[in-house]
């Protein structure tokens, strides 16, 4: 914004007056040498975060993230410090799976969908799509991993659940011993 737009944009502001031109010509001099950023961290509301490891997606190694649940969106960093996430994964229309055994934990889209994620770029910070066909991820304990599937479960968005929101009732979901039930339910598998 240039200064004349912001003299325009400020006219009448005091009760129908202008403010002294002096007075926002500082102002507006002020604003730009010392300008407010919003960062995007400070949007994110946090439902659960902590440490996880996370798997690569090409590359099968652990690194460990930080992770935060807000809504229906899970974000990863590779610091609690960093303003900007490596990347996110919505929360729509996945399955959360528990390890039989162990403290980990999978991610993966429910049958005949696709993964969504979006991660940083490899040499820049903007956005790209995530190639990932499933997300996994460790705790440091199993009831560590217990709350994790927990919460997840309790913020994902599958389809069912928001046809059901929209009133048009959650069709059956087959389970995989072949019996029926309602998509709520599905999800906790």
């Amino acid at each position: 914004m240039t200064l004349q737009q912001f003299l325009r944009n400020n006219e009448g502001i005091n009760d129908g007056a202008n403010l002294p031109e002096a007075l926002l010509t500082e102002l507006y001099h002020s604003i730009q040498a010392n300008e407010i950023k919003m960062e995007q961290r400070e949007f994110i509301s946090s439902v659960k975060e902590g440490w996880l490891q996370k798997q690569g997606g090409r590359v099968k190694t652990w690194k460990k993230r930080y992770i935060i649940l807000s809504g229906n969106v899970l974000y990863y960093f590779k610091s609690p410090k960093d303003k900007d996430p490596i990347g996110f994964i919505p929360l729509e229309n996945i399955e959360v799976r528990a390890a039989a055994s162990g403290a980990t934990f999978e991610l993966h889209p429910q049958a005949g969908g696709t993964m969504k994620s979006v991660k940083t770029g490899d040499k820049s910070s903007a956005f790209e799509k995530g190639h990932h066909k499933a997300f996994v991820f460790r705790a440091e304990s199993a009831a560590a991993m217990d709350t994790w599937v927990n919460s997840l479960r309790q913020h994902s968005v599958t389809a069912a659940l928001a046809q059901s929101s929209l009133g048009k009732g959650a069709p059956p979901v087959p389970n995989p011993s072949g019996s029926q039930r309602d998509g709520l339910a599905a999800n906790q598998s």
